[in-house]
């Protein structure tokens, strides 16, 4: 007859490889419906941990937990003991980036995504709702120059990201490098363009739109009567 087969999960689900894959599956799951892991997860948690006393998992999700609710000296502490048992984990060094971020140490920040660049192609793209974040904290923009200064792969995401906020206009104004040679706008323009059009804040998106594009013009007036080609941004190059 035939050899039945089974997951190693149904043969051994003690095992504390079947356990570690179990417990960050669902975190994962958790997490992506913005919640905290449930009580049988924590408890599996407590089992891996007196199974494999040396694992980084317990650590690095009480970890995560603990910055969902802003205990950011308590997240630390335990995303550190994660990071030093797993250097390679991209979760601690994503989370502890995080971290660094939320409490205003961008150098520490920038050690972190380096590390997750060296992880995962792109690593560092990440963090960049974090940065898109951390761009709200007052006095961080001239920080986060420097960050994409190293990390130039960050600036279009970054600034697409905080495009969708009206409230960030000035902060995406600021960030951009200086452009070379000709060429479209950037996504980003239009996305921050439309973001404030469709907020109703039309003065400020033909403000907006007049610094992106260098292009003279007043409310009302045609920009480009003849409808000729232009690299000006829309929805005003015309």
């Amino acid at each position: 007859g035939e050899t039945a087969s089974y997951p190693p999960e149904a043969l051994w689900p003690s095992d504390p490889a079947v356990l570690s894959a179990r417990i960050m599956s669902n975190v994962g799951q958790a997490a992506a419906r913005g919640g905290a892991p449930d009580e049988q997860t924590l408890a599996s948690l407590e089992q891996l941990a007196a199974k494999e006393p040396l694992t980084a998992q317990p650590f690095l999700v009480h970890g995560a937990m603990s910055a969902r609710t802003g205990d950011f000296v308590r997240a630390e502490q335990l995303l550190a003991i994660a990071r030093q048992r797993a250097p390679r984990s991209a979760a601690a060094r994503y989370l502890m980036g995080d971290i660094y971020l939320r409490t205003d140490r961008p150098v520490a920040a920038m050690a972190e995504m380096a590390v997750l660049n060296r992880l995962l192609a792109a690593g560092s793209l990440q963090l960049v709702p974090s940065l898109a974040a951390y761009a709200r904290t007052p006095g961080s923009i001239p920080r986060i120059k420097t960050i994409l200064e190293f990390f130039p792969a960050l600036e279009e995401p970054l600034l697409a990201e905080m495009s969708t906020d009206a409230t960030n206009t000035e902060a995406v104004l600021r960030l951009p490098s200086p452009r070379t040679g000709e060429g479209r706008a950037p996504v980003w323009q239009g996305m921050l363009l439309s973001t404030l059009v469709a907020q109703g804040q039309y003065q400020k998106a033909f403000a907006t739109w007049r610094r992106l594009s260098a292009v003279s013009g007043r409310p009302g007036e045609l920009h480009n009567p003849q409808f000729d080609a232009s690299e000006a941004s829309p929805p005003f190059n015309w």
